[in-house]
């Protein structure tokens, strides 16, 4: 998919894409999209269509003093070159965790497209964060983390409903996990 935007030549926008591929799982992706000067940009969202659910775009305006902000943003579903296949990096989301729900272990499955800084954290439903379960640098490709029910102190968590947010650069994507005692 290509995102073609047109922002406000003076003062300073932001862009993001959020894309879902299932209203159950919550798999997808969050990408912030970074605008040249003039706030402009076309950008290949890096993400397998083939499935998703939905895809929406954040716009926002950075000026503070609640002046408004015109834009312009077409979005182009684009054929990637069957020879260039083996080129294409792999789609940056969490797969699931298996199983779901879970007691008390399950494993975090997600690809990066690229090698980046990364963490995998999970947050209770009130936002609190109650486990690192990863902060490093990956590679590109397929991993797996496991997760034991437990906050970083070690202590058991209550059953309940828990998101795992994974970050890899400027990347953002979250996922439920369920956590039946």
């Amino acid at each position: 998919m290509r995102v073609t935007f047109n922002g406000a030549d003076d003062g300073q926008m932001t862009l993001a894409a959020v894309v879902n591929e299932s209203y159950t799982t919550h798999a997808g992706a969050f990408y912030e999209i970074p605008l040249g000067a003039n706030n402009d940009v076309v950008f290949d969202v890096p993400y397998d269509l083939d499935g998703v659910y939905s895809i929406g775009f954040i716009v926002g305006n950075g000026e503070k003093a609640g002046t408004s902000k015109s834009y312009t943003i077409t979005v182009d579903r684009i054929t990637p070159d069957p020879t260039a296949v083996d080129e294409l990096a792999p789609a940056f989301a969490i797969a699931g965790n298996f199983p779901n729900p879970f007691n008390p272990q399950t494993s975090i499955k997600f690809t990066l497209n690229g090698t980046a800084a990364t963490s995998l954290e999970v947050f209770d439903v009130s936002g609190r964060k109650v486990r690192t379960l990863l902060d490093h640098v990956l590679d590109a490709g397929e991993h797996t983390v496991p997760f034991n029910g437990r906050d970083d102190a070690g202590q058991a968590l209550p059953s309940g409903t828990y998101l795992a947010k994974l970050r890899s650069g400027d990347q953002v994507t979250t996922h439920k996990l369920v956590l039946a005692k």
